[in-house]
């Protein structure tokens, strides 16, 4: 069971090479090629935890449902067991290409603050970033993690 980040030792955590994460599961005393390991493809992890071959994996709540679906899972399929808190985390951000024009990275931050101020913004992420179930969390010891805070729950059990 991951009570806390100590207990990630424990399991085998899958994420890309280079990703932040990386810097994180280090801080926190993990080896990689043991505790965790580096995949060269974003979300490559994903599908080595959809074929049980990783009990950990990281995500984030807004891209959980698009990693799930890559290898068809769905948030229901899984249930938050750590939620890993660091300040290199920082949240999510848009990328904007090096060569654009200061104008149009105005006006995207310009339309983002509007957003944030009339709540558009809170609304959209409500719409998408589905949350899973925690009433259906079973009672018993986790089979297999995702998202450095899920666990898969088999059809079958």
């Amino acid at each position: 069971m991951v009570k806390n980040s100590e207990d990630l030792s424990n399991y085998t955590v899958g994420i890309p090479r280079g990703d932040i994460y990386q810097d994180v599961l280090h801080d926190l005393g993990l080896t990689e090629g043991k505790e965790y390991i580096t995949f060269s493809n974003k979300h490559e992890d994903t599908f080595m935890f959809a074929q049980q071959k990783l009990d950990l994996m990281i995500g984030s709540s807004l891209t959980l449902s698009f990693q799930l679906e890559q290898v068809g899972l769905t948030p229901d399929d899984v249930m938050p067991v750590l939620e890993l808190n660091d300040d290199a985390l920082g949240g999510n951000y848009l990328a904007i290409n090096k060569n654009t024009s200061p104008e149009t990275i105005k006006a995207l931050q310009v339309a983002f603050d509007s957003m944030l101020a009339d709540g558009s913004y809170g609304h959209i992420i409500e719409h998408y970033v589905q949350k899973p179930d925690l009433s259906k969390l079973p009672e018993r010891a986790l089979i297999r993690c995702l998202n450095g805070s899920t666990n898969i729950t088999p059809a079958s059990n």
